[in-house]
């Protein structure tokens, strides 16, 4: 028998986030995301992603083709959702199964998961 407990993220500054998270080293891409914050309004917006050599700089842009909510960019951000299951559940739009290629290699690895228990 597997048991597993889901997370819970919430990013309180997305910028921050992307710019102190570690990326794959070989991955080299450029993923533009609207996140949509209804909570928290001012960390709503467009942001530029450019991941190299598992550094990432992070920009706001005037706007992104792709879109997702905070909570659904969470869960790509720390892997726990593909980019790829995001557009087929209809939680990252603007882009198709190839369009995210991008935040699919960027946010690339396995399912988080912690040794302790609370």
């Amino acid at each position: 028998m597997q048991f597993g407990i889901m997370w819970m993220l919430r990013l309180v500054d997305i910028p921050r986030a992307l710019q102190c998270r570690g990326y794959p080293p070989a991955v080299q891409a450029v993923a533009e995301l609207q996140v949509n914050d209804d909570t928290m309004g001012g960390q709503s917006g467009a942001y530029r992603l450019e991941v190299c050599g598992g550094e990432a700089t992070v920009r706001l842009v005037e706007r992104a083709q792709m879109s997702i909510d905070v909570g659904s960019f969470a869960a790509i951000y720390s892997g726990w959702l593909t980019a790829r299951d995001a557009v087929l559940t209809g939680k990252l739009t603007g882009a198709d199964e190839a369009g995210a290629h991008a935040p699919e290699a960027i946010f690339a690895g396995d399912k988080p998961w912690m040794i302790d228990h609370f």
